[in-house]
């Protein structure tokens, strides 16, 4: 019987793969190694934990050479902190990326003075972010302009969606600009100063493009555009999605003829009935979502995305749901990864061991050889056998052009949970409803070929 792990097909793209029962797949090697893209590919890490050695290790040996971290500079203690993370990292070649926070930040002491005089506001945060832009001029690639900022309360005008720049007209819009017209200052003059090639990025989440554009227009300097998006499996490609805009939210992005780094991604199902579980249906959902739209970042040509950071390296437990359940990893000490970690893993060209390698192809997660060492072009569309309902509850109908003499299922570990032998039938019925929730193989044989489709049992 061929390895199980080795037949999985990628079957929400629709794609039916087929392996000749004459012809065993080819083994994997070493390390897993991504065809060539260009992508930066990292993780939200905040203030780097109580042990930011230990996370410089874990991203090192994934590939993750980029991390994004919290700047509260007002703060000395949390300033020398920051320092001493930033050190390890760079020690890692690992370059960070930073939220740089003012007094006007979302909660703190100013964020709301809607009436302060705004050449006042300009120039007190100027003159409290230069000092902390020259103390991290030589640890911090990117420093960005504060964080979410168009879901600060009262940003946009009552019933706009924040996709005008007129949305933006408001007192807290305006406060809002006037700060970050001096953070972005402070940034460019220290770099100046220093002949650095530091660079200013401001962002946006969801389909809140006119913020981009009332900054751009209020003078606030930016060179490179971010972007926070949680997108669930079931929505639209990411460079076509209607509902951000003509060509999906990269095609609004990509219209103001910048580099794009979307420097927080993760799955939508988080926010739903996440179960935070491998095996389990709306975890498993995530992960399938993870991996369709990375695909989709990767091979699009509509926007230059130049970097891809995960949120966030672990669950931070202490938090409420769903900010406890976004990390990469279950937990502080890194020894628990998860799925996603894994899929990150395999599109930054990280390290990936046998049984991460067996648990992504289990799951057809098999992007450009990342995975398998199989390559598209050495196996078939195979036979077009249909499974249906996908996800099952109990009865689970198989229809075939062709006769099929058995039917194994398997779980992630490649265990077998289910054999049916048969003298040449090409229709049956399964009942599974003693088999457990979770996510499964389903391999059907034919005389010349073994057909394998992911099920999915509720």
């Amino acid at each position: 019987m061929k390895c199980i792990t080795q037949l999985f097909i990628i079957w929400f793209l629709g794609i039916n793969v087929s392996v000749s029962a004459e012809k065993e797949p080819k083994q994997f090697i070493g390390k897993s190694t991504m065809t060539s893209n260009s992508i930066q590919w990292g993780v939200n890490i905040h203030a780097g934990g109580t042990n930011p050695t230990n996370i410089a290790n874990k991203l090192t040996k994934r590939n993750l050479k980029f991390a994004r971290m919290d700047l509260w500079g007002q703060d000395p203690v949390y300033l020398a902190n920051f320092i001493t993370v930033a050190k390890i990292m760079k020690a890692k070649n690992i370059k960070v990326q930073v939220v740089v926070n003012s007094l006007f930040t979302n909660g703190q002491s100013r964020s709301q003075d809607y009436t302060a005089n705004l050449d006042e506001v300009e120039q007190s945060v100027y003159n409290q972010i230069k000092p902390d832009i020259i103390s991290t001029k030589d640890l911090v690639s990117d420093y960005e302009l504060q964080n979410e900022i168009p879901l600060y309360p009262n940003m946009n005008l009552a019933g706009t969606t924040g996709q005008n720049e007129s949305d933006y007209d408001t007192p807290a819009g305006r406060l809002q600009a006037a700060a970050l017209r001096g953070i972005s200052k402070a940034i460019d003059d220290v770099r100046k100063l220093y002949n650095l090639p530091t660079r200013i990025i401001l962002g946006t989440v969801d389909r809140r493009f006119g913020f981009l554009l009332y900054m751009q227009h209020q003078n606030v300097q930016f060179d490179v555009v971010g972007y926070h998006i949680y997108p669930w499996e079931k929505h639209a490609s990411l460079d076509q999605d209607p509902w951000f805009g003509q060509g999906g939210p990269l095609g609004q992005l990509a219209k103001f003829n910048k580099p794009i780094h979307i420097n927080e991604f993760n799955s939508g199902e988080i926010y739903s009935n996440y179960e935070n579980k491998a095996s389990q249906p709306v975890t498993e959902t995530g992960y399938r979502g993870i991996y369709k739209h990375l695909n989709e970042i990767v091979t699009q040509t509509v926007a230059n995305v130049e970097a891809v950071y995960f949120y966030e390296i672990y669950d931070e437990t202490n938090k409420t749901i769903p900010e406890n359940h976004f990390g990469l990893y279950y937990d502080t000490g890194l020894a628990n990864p998860k799925i996603s970690l894994l899929i990150a893993t395999a599109f930054a060209g990280g390290t990936l061991s046998p049984a991460e390698k067996d648990s992504l192809t289990q799951r057809s997660f098999t992007y450009y050889n990342t995975i398998t060492g199989i390559s598209k072009n050495e196996i078939g569309a195979g036979i077009s056998i249909n499974i249906f309902p996908n996800p099952v509850k109990s009865l689970l109908k198989i229809q075939s052009p062709v006769a099929f003499n058995s039917i194994q299922i398997y779980n992630s570990l490649g265990k077998k949970f289910f054999s049916k032998h048969s003298d040449w039938i090409d229709n049956t019925d399964l009942n599974l409803i003693n088999l457990s929730a979770g996510i499964y193989a389903i391999e059907i044989n034919t005389k010349e070929e073994n057909i394998v489709k992911t099920l999915i049992k509720l």
